[in-house]
């Protein structure tokens, strides 16, 4: 991997994970940008596609920075390996030399733990958001939540930035 065009990395991570790949990351690149187009769908899919757009603007800003943070590693000349880029810390490494490892084998105890609670709260924000969907109160709160949601959140983080302290 060698230095790249700082206009040209700008450019490619301003798309969730084509400027991974433009730095030669290419199995995290691939991931991150298949995550961030199936977001939508999928949570529309089951009803919560009013979530989707949150999720992105949190992959889009992680990605975006980390891509600059990458970029900057590798003009020190430091190694940036092309791992996985959600399940890397819970992906059995011992198990990956054999020549068909199953499911089972490839995902390590608390991958299966987070994997299993994050279903069991998207189907039960599904339900919900079943129960609740013709309730007018429901659609008031949902609406004013998604429209200063995330500006409330900017700011906090903000406010948190700030006062945070610095040794």
């Amino acid at each position: 991997m060698n230095n790249r065009n700082s206009f040209l990395t700008f450019i490619t991570a301003c798309i969730p994970g084509v400027g991974y790949m433009y730095h030669g990351l290419i199995k995290k690149g691939v991931q991150v940008l298949f995550l961030y187009m199936l977001i939508g769908p999928i949570l529309s899919f089951i009803g919560l596609g009013f979530l989707s757009h949150l999720i992105k603007i949190c992959i889009w800003f992680y990605t975006f920075f980390d891509t600059f943070s990458i970029s900057n590693k590798i003009k020190r000349g430091e190694y940036v390996p092309d791992s996985e880029f959600i399940f890397k810390n819970y992906v059995n490494t011992e198990n990956l030399y054999n020549e068909n490892p199953s499911w089972n084998e490839r995902i390590n105890k608390q991958g299966w733990v987070i994997l299993g609670s994050f279903l069991i709260i998207l189907g039960a924000l599904s339900i919900l958001n079943q129960i609740f969907i013709d309730n007018d109160i429901y659609k008031y709160i949902r609406s004013y939540a998604s429209q200063y949601f995330i500006p409330i959140a900017l700011i906090i983080i903000g406010i948190s930035i700030l006062f945070k302290k610095r040794d």
